[in-house]
């Protein structure tokens, strides 16, 4: 009887770590690693560590739900600054964004609770094209360890995306978001899209090494130059921060706004067609976290 209950518990814990797969990085991002998609790109400082898993315990429908994990040092600080993680997911290819998006998610908070602190994480969506990524949109913000089922509208969002970023902040010391699914729907509750994770036939996809990061801001020659008439600009961006790029004429005056958003660290690349432009030089700025980084550089436009 011992042998068989042993040996009955032994298959339980087997089966359940098969069905459980999970990734942690230290706060140093040291790591890169791929759980079902999904990977964390970036911190804020006082997040302790953040990791995402999925299991087959408490889905709300299917087989599996998908687990974020933010753990902060201080909880308290959110009234001051916001301490942050960011997961992000690749679509295996270019999806058409739909006016809504349905999901269910479920928070669970510290236990035990925090004193004196009322702990409210919240959840924000941003979606990314091409190296651009869009604002963040809040999904919900609730206080209750319950399911909770709803829609947001996307029509402030770009048409299509090639991945998605979900941020975690708010006051917590520790916050649990399972999340059951996400889909594109054309009305709220509607005919889904796009199923963008139903996590019922979940697998881990792979483990990669971190892409490299830029240690600095920088903005790079135009290439081609001279030009006519299209032209790229290429810049560099060391932590997540607002980017601004404008072209101006010699005088000054402003011709034309090419970047105003925010960036997560990286390498990106705009274009700028100057057909509307007679030939001669132009100038050509970037300013980078309210004048934290500001670069000015010159071309020519030869037609």
């Amino acid at each position: 009887m011992k042998r068989t209950l042993f040996l009955l518990v032994t298959i339980f814990a087997l089966f359940f770590s098969l069905n459980k797969v999970e990734a942690q990085t230290g706060s140093g991002l040291d790591t890169l690693t791929l759980v079902n998609g999904w990977r964390l790109v970036e911190y804020a400082p006082g997040v302790t560590f953040a990791k995402t898993w999925f299991t087959n315990v408490d889905p709300y429908h299917g087989s599996y739900s998908q687990f974020f994990e933010v753990d902060r040092n201080n909880p308290s600080f959110a009234e001051i600054r916001q301490y942050y993680a960011i997961f992000k997911k690749t679509f295996t290819k270019k999806v058409k964004i739909s006016t809504f998006l349905d999901f269910y998610i479920k928070y669970s908070h510290s236990k035990p609770q925090v004193n004196n602190i009322v702990e409210t994480p919240v959840m924000d969506i941003a979606f990314g094209l091409n190296g651009i990524v869009s604002n963040f949109q809040s999904i919900c913000n609730v206080t209750s360890d319950n399911w909770f089922s709803s829609s947001i509208n996307l029509s402030t969002m770009p048409d299509s995306a090639d991945c998605v970023y979900l941020r975690i902040s708010g006051s917590f010391k520790q916050t649990v978001i399972q999340a059951d699914y996400f889909v594109f729907v054309d009305s709220p509750g509607g005919h889904p899209i796009k199923v963008m994770e139903d996590f019922e036939d979940s697998t881990i996809v792979g483990v990669e090494d971190e892409p490299s990061v830029p240690t600095n801001y920088s903005l790079s020659q135009n290439y081609p130059n001279p030009f006519n008439p299209t032209t790229n600009f290429k810049f560099q961006i060391s932590n997540f921060n607002f980017v601004s790029l404008k072209i101006f004429d010699l005088l000054g005056r402003e011709i034309e706004t090419l970047v105003e958003k925010e960036f997560f660290p990286g390498e990106y690349t705009v274009s700028f067609n100057g057909s509307r432009l007679a030939s001669g030089m132009y100038i050509y700025q970037i300013n980078i976290g309210n004048e934290q980084f500001v670069q000015t550089k010159k071309m020519m436009l030869v037609k």
